[in-house]
């Protein structure tokens, strides 16, 4: 289920950038900017939620990562003290 939970954060994400993409008609090239931008746009955010799985894996434990569904507020509450 662990992999299910990070792919329904990661589903959002990428439904947005086909917005974006279907909105794009006043570009001059279009036919080569909405592949490129949105092969872009996905390159980077996969990126990015990959730096987040391992962050959260490098500051939690295995439990609190299965466990605590609000791990990014714990951890930041964890720094503020």
């Amino acid at each position: 289920t662990c992999s299910l939970v990070q792919f329904g954060l990661f589903f959002p994400s990428v439904t947005g950038i086909m917005a974006g993409s279907n909105r794009s008609g006043s570009l001059k090239d279009a036919q080569r900017s909405i592949p490129i931008g949105t092969l872009s746009a996905i390159a980077l955010t996969s990126l990015l939620y990959l730096i987040a799985v391992v962050l959260f894996g490098s500051v939690a434990t295995r439990e609190l990562l299965l466990t605590d569904r609000l791990l990014a507020k714990t951890v930041r509450s964890q720094q503020d003290s």
